[in-house]
């Protein structure tokens, strides 16, 4: 593996990756197998804004499973065996300090390790071990809001030393599959209207 990102104030471990060959059927990590692609894609299950929103006083009760239930999500598509998993962004929620201490007193908030761990890596984790992933960028992973987890973390480059508004597009091919991923994450939101319907 190579050494992706150092360790820092706010985000204290060493990150490393490995660029593995295309369709790689066998990928190992100390002794424990990591999931590959199938090279015949039959099955996807598609997700995104999945954390837990505290941002003043707009306060979801993330200690609620019924009111923030990405757990159980996360397990009804391991429990269906998909062949790979698409993020389509908006992974960090909790922007600041929560205000209420019966629905999330003591969450962390920020673009930190700890806030990414309760609102994405912890949920996850044990899909993470089970299916591919591929990870979009939201708005949410915009500069100066959840940019520094999303690059340590799960941008395809490498990790810039100033964040970049728009990160370049990539495309991939699997069995006939095409992936074509471009970062409007920094793009603004139209209004919904019966001509952009049309588009």
């Amino acid at each position: 593996m190579e050494k992706r990102a150092m360790p820092e104030d706010q985000f204290p471990h060493l990150v490393c990756e490995y660029r593995a060959p295309k369709l790689a059927q066998k990928i190992m990590l100390d002794e424990n197998a990591l999931p590959t692609l199938n090279p015949s894609v039959q099955r996807i299950a598609v997700i995104g804004d999945t954390g837990c929103r505290i941002r003043g006083t707009r306060v979801q009760n993330c200690n609620d499973p019924t009111t923030w239930p990405l757990k159980s999500i996360l397990e009804e598509i391991a429990s269906r065996s998909p062949d790979l998993v698409f993020h389509v962004g908006d992974y960090l929620y909790r922007t600041s300090e929560c205000p209420d201490q019966e629905k999330c007193g003591g969450s962390p908030f920020g673009d930190t390790y700890k806030s990414w761990s309760v609102d994405w890596l912890d949920p996850a984790d044990n899909l993470f071990t089970r299916v591919p992933f591929v990870f979009l960028r939201g708005n949410h992973e915009n500069c100066g809001r959840g940019d520094k987890g999303w690059f340590r973390y799960f941008e395809a480059g490498s990790v810039p030393s100033n964040c970049p508004a728009v990160t370049l597009q990539w495309i991939a091919s699997v069995d006939g599959l095409d992936l074509i991923s471009f970062d409007s994450s920094a793009g603004p939101a139209p209004q919904s209207s019966p001509d952009l319907s049309n588009v």
